[in-house]
């Protein structure tokens, strides 16, 4: 019996994807995320690069000099009788004490994810010190949000060209 080169084509896939060669693997996922610019934070010397990708995608810029057309602000205050206080809020001339008042620093980085995924594209976001702890968490925070979106946009790509999970 004759196959015809149509069928040996289709014998061929067949096989290729009962032995496993068209799955998508860890691997592909990383070269490909290698290929768009991500790449897996290790070190101090990441952090600028972090930062770099994640206003690169989201479109939006953190300053540390006061501008009164920015989208959102993340600052120190003090309280009248002399303890510090945060504040994270869209307007500083309106805040609403059990809303934009923290007591604790380590709540902010939570703020600052706040902040990116409520802006918008062109949007800059005041934060008083870029280099506090705070902000690295919440940045390093967005970037794992952003692989993982891509991460998936990746995988859909490749099953679409006929790869397996």
């Amino acid at each position: 019996m004759e196959l015809n080169i149509q069928e040996m084509i289709k014998t061929k896939k067949l096989i290729r994807k009962v032995m496993g060669k068209n799955k998508i693997t860890d691997e592909m996922v990383e070269k490909e995320l290698l290929k768009r610019g991500y790449k897996e934070h290790t070190s101090l010397e990441d952090d600028d690069y972090i930062f770099k990708k994640v206003s690169e995608e989201t479109g939006i810029t953190i300053v540390d000099t006061w501008e009164d057309d920015c989208q959102h602000y993340i600052y120190e205050e003090s309280t009248a009788d002399g303890y510090s206080v945060f504040i994270s809020a869209h307007n500083p001339n309106k805040i609403c004490i059990n809303e934009d008042v923290y007591y604790y620093e380590s709540d902010l980085a939570e703020c600052v994810v706040e902040a990116f995924e409520s802006g918008y594209h062109g949007s800059t976001v005041y934060i008083e010190t870029p280099s506090e702890d705070y902000v690295i968490d919440g940045i390093h925070q967005l970037y794992n949000d952003l692989i993982e979106v891509e991460t998936r946009k990746i995988i859909h790509e490749l099953i679409d060209k006929g790869y397996d999970e």
